[in-house]
């Protein structure tokens, strides 16, 4: 088949942008693939994963600033006059919009079908309690993107249209599924969880990781987080339990991600204000094969965004044989980490129960193995490329060969 995969950008290494080039390759090995996004910087975005795909811009915007804002914005009022550039796909898999509006517009000039991945509906749009409270865009674009998109008119009725009126409708997980139903209309879509290297994300021997160690100053044992510092994903309320678990076990939290002048200052303030910034460690971005050897060494992985559409980092600590600690809230974490077997479910928003589950997993090394061992094998069963791409690419054909 000769398949076109379209997403909003891949101008960054996020979850979203790490699936699709992996969805890419997967169905690069038996078809003609090409991915499109309204702006393409290779560099930003998994440079050694994007440089193996073919990626193409949907709209060339000559702006050194802005690039895309502008893209986009003008992308979606152009997308019924460019759909020839699409005629002579077989399917069209739609990520995040404009890829939907795409996929509508070309099978309704060219009759090619398309299937729509949902990740999540548009945020600005349809924001959570914690977007509404932390405010949604955590980067100057995407705040002018989600004002813009606000107050374009119609812009609802695109999305509600060309998602609602997919041949297809696959979704990250079940609690996006709902959301698909209630607010696309659509209660025939399939769960396709999101995939994981499990050739990389895997258990190693002590021999293989305790380097990162000494490499980040860090001493065992430790609670691992990680993730783009922003308001979402309130590292704080971990922060706020270290007082406790300290005094149980001497023990100390190390949290690995982007740095942001919005929340990282926060998160430092929080630490001292508390009398923990002993038992802190911000480290900020690490490459990956250190962020796997951390969650190899780590004693449990804490993950405390509430309501998370799905959330990676659960399922990669899993993978590496750590168990998680979520919130047992009607996120996608409660569906990847199963309560008493590959982690534990805290109750929301109970920051003395989270840090409790905590405490059992750093002091209790057979239970902490039991659930490691458990979780591995559910993220090899239930994670993996080889499970995520067998039910797109039969979707993708069997949609295909209706037309």
């Amino acid at each position: 088949m000769n398949i076109a995969i379209v997403h909003s950008a891949f101008n960054e290494s996020g979850g979203a942008e790490r699936l699709i080039l992996q969805e890419s390759l997967f169905l690069g090995k038996n078809h003609r693939v090409i991915c499109y996004g309204t702006d393409v910087q290779a560099k930003h975005c998994f440079p050694d994963l994007i440089s193996r795909v073919k990626t193409q811009e949907i709209v060339k915007v000559p702006l050194p600033v802005g690039h895309f804002v502008s893209s986009l914005l003008l992308t979606m009022p152009l997308v019924p006059h460019i759909t020839s550039r699409f005629r002579n796909f077989d399917v069209i898999l739609a990520h995040h919009q404009p890829g939907p509006w795409i996929g509508y517009n070309v099978r309704e000039r060219w009759a090619i079908p398309y299937v729509c991945y949902v990740h999540h509906p548009l945020r600005f749009l349809y924001p959570r309690a914690v977007d509404l409270a932390a405010g949604w865009g955590y980067t100057p674009d995407r705040k002018i993107i989600g004002f813009f998109g606000r107050k374009l008119k119609g812009l609802r009725e695109i999305d509600l249209i060309s998602v609602g009126e997919a041949d297809r409708i696959l979704v990250n997980s079940r609690r996006i599924g709902g959301m698909v139903r209630e607010i696309y209309g659509r209660p025939d879509f399939t769960v396709c969880y999101p995939s994981l290297n499990v050739d990389k994300y895997k258990p190693l021997s002590s021999f293989e990781t305790k380097y990162v160690l000494e490499k980040y100053g860090v001493s065992k044992p430790f609670v691992l987080t990680s993730g783009r510092h922003t308001y979402t994903k309130r590292f704080e309320w971990l922060i706020g339990m270290m007082p406790e678990i300290t005094r149980t076990v001497s023990s100390s939290l190390v949290i690995c991600g982007q740095l942001t002048r919005d929340v990282t200052p926060i998160l430092q303030e929080t630490a001292k204000k508390l009398k923990v910034e002993k038992h802190v460690r911000i480290i900020g971005h690490v490459p990956e094969r250190d962020l796997i050897s951390l969650y190899n060494e780590a004693s449990a992985y804490a993950y405390s965004p509430p309501l998370e559409d799905f959330g990676y980092g659960p399922v990669e600590a899993m993978a590496c044989g750590t168990p998680a600690v979520v919130w047992g809230d009607e996120g996608g974490v409660r569906e990847t980490v199963v309560n008493g077997e590959t982690g534990f479910h805290a109750a929301p928003y109970d920051l003395a129960d989270f840090a409790g589950k905590l405490i059992d997993l750093l002091v209790d090394g057979s239970l902490r193995d039991k659930l490691g061992r458990n979780a591995v094998a559910l993220v090899n069963r239930e994670f993996s490329m080889e499970r995520h791409g067998g039910i797109l690419e039969e979707t993708l054909q069997s949609v295909a060969k209706k037309h």
